[in-house]
C-alpha cells in the first residue's frame, strides 16, 4: 500500500518527510532483518509497519523473498508459520500495488 506521509510541523532535530512511501508490514521485516539479509533503508515506522521508499534497490530481492516465504510457508503447512506467511503476502500485496 502506498501512503503519502507529511509532516508539516516537525519537532526540534526532525526532517519532514514528504513524499510517496510504500507500508511493509513488521512481522516480515523483523524475521529477514533476523535473517541478516540487505534491507531496504527505513524512513518512518510503526508498531506494525515500516515505511520505504518504492525506489529502494533492495525491493526487488525483498519481494522475492516475500514470494517465496508466502508459497513454501503454504506448501509445508506449518501452522507456526502462518502468521509469517500472512505477513508475507502482505508485503507482496503492498509492493506489487
Amino acid at each position: 500500500m502506498r501512503q503519502s506521509m507529511t509532516t508539516t510541523t516537525p519537532r526540534q532535530g526532525e526532517t519532514t518527510v514528504s513524499q510517496d512511501l510504500v507500508r511493509l508490514p513488521r512481522r516480515f521485516w523483523n524475521d529477514r532483518r533476523d535473517r541478516e539479509l540487505p534491507m531496504p533503508k527505513a524512513i518512518a515506522w510503526s508498531k506494525t509497519h515500516v515505511c520505504v521508499s518504492p525506489t529502494d534497490p533492495v525491493l526487488a530481492d525483498y519481494l522475492d523473498d516475500a514470494k517465496y516465504y508466502a508459497d513454501i510457508v503454504r506448501m509445508s503447512g506449518d501452522r507456526d508459520l502462518t502468521g509469517l506467511q500472512a505477513s508475507a503476502r502482505a508485503t507482496v500485496k503492498a509492493l506489487t500495488a
